[in-house]
C-alpha cells in the first residue's frame, strides 16, 4: 500500500519546468506550501484519512 503512494514516478520524457504540485479536493487545494506550514499531528491526520480510503476502495474491488 505504501508503495502505491511513494512510487509515482513521471513518465521519462517529461521535463518539469515550474512544477506547481498540489491536491485538490472539491474546493480545497493544499498545495506544496500549505503542506509545508502544517504540523505533524495534522500532516499524520491527512495521511491516516488516505490511508484509510485506500483500504476501503481495496475491500471494495
Amino acid at each position: 500500500m505504501k508503495d502505491k503512494l511513494n512510487n509515482v514516478q513521471p513518465p521519462a520524457s517529461t521535463s518539469i519546468q515550474n512544477p506547481n504540485n498540489f491536491i485538490q479536493i472539491n474546493n480545497t487545494i493544499l498545495s506544496q506550501e500549505t503542506i509545508k506550514n502544517l504540523s505533524a499531528d495534522q500532516l499524520q491526520n491527512i495521511e491516516s484519512i488516505i490511508k484509510e480510503s485506500i483500504i476501503q476502495k481495496e475491500h471494495a474491488d
